[in-house]
């Protein structure tokens, strides 16, 4: 006997096939197919590269010493974070340098007080 939550599983695998097949028939009209057939839209449903070229292909492949764009600009971003991290890290150094002294000015004025008041 067949689980229903297999069934459910199968029916939800064969829609999203279906629905890249559909995708994947349109994409390849554009690449200029006239009309392409079902063994065709089959074999490219699952990989959408046209060709393996330097643009169409896996660019850690071709460039091997090359990052994506993708990951270049995670990196300065990640760069930028940094330099914003440190940035507030000095001020609140600073700000915590700042309240310390300004409590121990408290203090002295408050001694001061105290032994004129007496």
């Amino acid at each position: 006997m067949v689980k229903e939550e297999n069934v459910k599983k199968r029916s939800i695998r064969r829609h999203f096939k279906e629905k890249m097949k559909r995708r994947t028939k349109m994409i390849l009209k554009r690449w200029g197919m006239k009309d392409p057939t079902d063994p065709i839209v089959g074999k490219h449903c699952d990989n959408l590269t046209k060709c393996s070229c330097y643009m169409c292909g896996n660019p850690r492949r071709l460039h091997k010493d090359k990052l994506t764009r993708q990951e270049i600009e995670a990196e300065l971003e990640e760069k930028e974070w940094k330099i914003e991290i440190d940035g507030i890290e000095d001020f609140y150094i600073y700000l915590v340098e700042h309240i310390q002294d300004l409590e121990e000015d408290l203090d002295r004025k408050v001694d001061e007080n105290f032994w004129e008041l007496i």
